[in-house]
């Protein structure tokens, strides 16, 4: 007997489907009040680990192109969650903050 199709597997994936949706909606709801996603509020908490982070390496981190995660921070610095400022040694080099 195959183990693909059977109520075991079935009922597992249903139970791990629905657990995944449970997260999303409570990692809603915490960030909400903030005005900020979920993956918002895991760049706070990668910068808030490491300081000053990298914007090359919140790249790496996130697994994201570079224009996306440009997008994902620009809200929080006008928010005055984070602050973006050039490295002073390699104007190149963009360093993130916690305001």
């Amino acid at each position: 007997m195959s183990h693909e199709n059977s109520p075991i597997r079935s009922a597992s994936f249903d139970q791990i489907r629905n657990l995944s949706k449970a997260l999303k909606i409570f990692q809603e709801r915490a960030t909400k009040p903030c005005g900020i996603t979920f993956t918002q509020f895991i760049i706070l908490d990668f910068v808030c680990q490491k300081r000053p982070l990298y914007l090359k390496d919140l790249h790496q981190q996130l697994g994201v192109k570079k224009s996306t995660t440009s997008r994902l921070i620009k809200p929080l610095i006008e928010k005055n969650y984070l602050e973006k400022k050039a490295n002073t040694l390699d104007k190149r080099l963009f360093e993130l903050y916690l305001t």
